[in-house]
């Protein structure tokens, strides 16, 4: 039980680093600031908990295995999630902004069309 109770907390532990790693992601109105933001820490962030996820189906070390390394592990795990939403190529980006054209934000400008700003 404590394994599970640990696992879980090092997952919120990464969700929260990459949610706050990304300005404005938390913001209500992200999306219309930032949009490219918004979806690269989106896509981070799914890719952080993808990565968490696969890494808990590998039977683990028990003689290797300390709070350390599943702090190093969080962080890397979060940093991985980064450095994959941060490709010019991620299909996942793509289709989040995509998204967001197709209801009206502006992915270059972040402002919603039609808005009196």
């Amino acid at each position: 039980m404590t394994g599970l109770a640990t696992a879980g907390q090092a997952q919120a532990t990464a969700a929260t680093a990459a949610l706050r790693s990304t300005p404005g992601l938390l913001g209500p109105e992200s999306a219309e600031k930032d949009p490219e933001a918004a979806a690269r820490g989106f896509a981070g962030l799914f890719y952080s908990m993808m990565i968490s996820e696969m890494r808990e189906t590998v039977p683990e070390n028990p003689y290797f295995s300390n709070r350390g390394q599943e702090v190093f592990r969080s962080l890397w795990t979060s940093r991985m999630g980064e450095q994959l939403a941060a490709r010019p190529d991620d299909a996942l980006s793509a289709s989040i902004l995509e998204e967001l054209e197709g209801r009206g934000i502006s992915t270059r400008t972040g402002v919603r069309r039609g808005a009196n700003r």
